[in-house]
């Protein structure tokens, strides 16, 4: 664990205020910041991933994870276990979730973000720490191919939009 990381990343971030990006503060208002009774009650950590299926509502997943696939997601879409039985399907993976890099190592990850099609992304679970993990996200962040990224400290968004100009936020949960 490093020392003073959670309190360094506090002083840089803002909420919903300090987003000037209209699809950025669309998500935190309508997505991330919402009130759900089932969500409430548990820790905003846990029902992230759960936020972020809700409101992005992505159909075909490459789950790059060794943890399963929680049941009421795992309804909701199609998942690919592999980078590449998802470059080898015939439809774009609109969504990448990562958790371990040194299983795929960050440069295969970062070369399968070039076949994402516009508005995909790639969901980095961040809570493990690592350093792998933590260098995987600031590749991700400074990949050209992704345009918006979001830091909430224990996960990362990137995504892939076309029209947008690059942007990075670091946002608190």
């Amino acid at each position: 664990m490093r020392p003073f990381a959670y309190f360094s990343f506090w002083l840089k971030s803002s909420n919903e205020h300090g987003i000037h990006s209209p699809f950025v503060f669309n998500w935190i208002m309508q997505g991330l910041y919402i009130k759900n009774p089932l969500w409430d009650t548990m820790p905003k950590k846990t029902v992230f991933v759960e936020r972020v299926f809700a409101y992005f509502k992505p159909q075909k997943v490459a789950w790059l994870s060794e943890q399963p696939i929680p049941d009421k997601i795992a309804q909701q879409s199609v998942f690919f276990s592999s980078l590449g039985s998802m470059r080898d399907s015939e439809t774009t993976t609109q969504m990448i979730y990562i958790d371990r890099v040194q299983k795929f190592g960050a440069v295969e990850i970062v070369a399968a973000l070039k076949g994402l099609g516009n508005h995909a992304f790639v969901l980095v679970d961040k809570r493990s720490q690592s350093s792998e993990i933590r260098s995987f996200w600031q590749q991700l962040v400074w990949d050209p191919n992704i345009t918006v990224s979001m830091d909430f400290y224990y996960f990362g968004l990137g995504f892939v939009r076309k029209e947008q100009l690059k942007q990075h936020f670091t946002i608190r949960l």
